[in-house]
């Protein structure tokens, strides 16, 4: 009887919970160098970016600060936010749509999918993010800030991916889709592409 109890728990966490990311798809998590994070990118052909940085390890609770959070519901329920997100900002920095990991299967709530996205209402969004405001999380110097800030602004769109390797199944399912977005929609021209590694946070 104990057993059956265990087995119904098991099965709701794993079926619910993002905790519980594609459990038999995922990869041991471990700190990453860059020289890690580029031979992933190219291993799996993930080149069509500008900028990749490492997230540093002290601010990974900057994304659960109102001016840096994308999921309010978790903001709301003082929930840490999912290290797996997209954002998509316009030329002037403002977030125009998002999806984090916990949103749900990203194949099956693609807002890659249509040429100026698709949108769900039941995405909590926080939708006052500025980008220039989320520069000051990636610990890079003021002058690389504003080279991006000067790219961005020429550009239709920029797209910030959070993503790490020990996710394996669900970071790849995010590239994938970008890619096929800039690809189809012939975007990448119009667009500036950060990767934001999260592999050396204490969050996963």
């Amino acid at each position: 009887m104990k057993t059956n109890k265990w087995v119904i728990i098991l099965s709701v966490l794993f079926t619910q919970s993002c905790s519980f990311i594609h459990f038999m798809g995922t990869k041991g998590v471990a700190d990453k160098s860059e020289t890690d994070v580029n031979d992933y990118l190219k291993d799996n052909g993930f080149l069509f970016y500008d900028f990749s940085f490492l997230l540093p390890k002290e601010n990974i609770d900057s994304l659960s600060f109102i001016n840096h959070t994308l999921d309010l519901w978790k903001y709301e329920k003082e929930v840490k936010q999912s290290t797996i997100q997209i954002r998509v900002y316009d030329s002037i920095g403002r977030l125009i749509n998002g999806y984090a990991q916990c949103y749900g299967e990203m194949n099956k709530v693609n807002i890659l999918s249509e040429e100026k996205f698709k949108y769900f209402k039941q995405f909590p969004n926080n939708y006052s993010l500025i980008f220039f405001n989320e520069l000051n999380i990636w610990g890079i110097p003021v002058s690389q800030q504003s080279l991006i800030k000067e790219q961005s602004s020429r550009k239709r769109y920029t797209f910030v991916i959070y993503y790490n390797i020990w996710s394996n199944y669900y970071s790849k399912v995010m590239f994938r889709n970008l890619r096929k977005y800039l690809n189809k929609y012939g975007m990448r021209g119009n667009s500036l592409i950060i990767f934001i590694n999260t592999d050396n946070t204490t969050l996963n």
